[in-house]
């Protein structure tokens, strides 16, 4: 395995076309079951309540936001960048 710290990438793709309630609602699940698994014996349930409708809340709000400008983040067309390549890494 070779490391070179000067190598860019440009994710193109993702759930763009998905709409980002659905996206946003298994982030939230997510990050909440994650929180029940690992600190379900350091937190109190009560906090741990707390801690989940607070996700759930920002959840909402965050997805109200991203749905608004969805349908206009889908005309933007990307802007690639050049491809960059190392020398001695690229099949030499």
């Amino acid at each position: 395995m070779l490391f070179s710290s000067d190598i860019t990438a440009l994710h193109v793709g993702g759930t763009s076309r998905a709409l980002p309630i659905v996206t946003e609602w298994h982030k939230a699940k997510g990050f909440v079951r994650y929180f029940h698994k690992f600190f379900e014996t350091t937190y109190s349930p009560a906090l741990l309540r707390l801690i989940s409708a607070a996700v759930f809340l920002r959840m909402v709000v965050r997805s109200i936001a991203l749905t608004a400008r969805w349908p206009f983040a889908a005309q933007r067309p990307h802007r690639a960048r050049p491809a960059t390549t190392t020398p001695g890494l690229a099949g030499d």
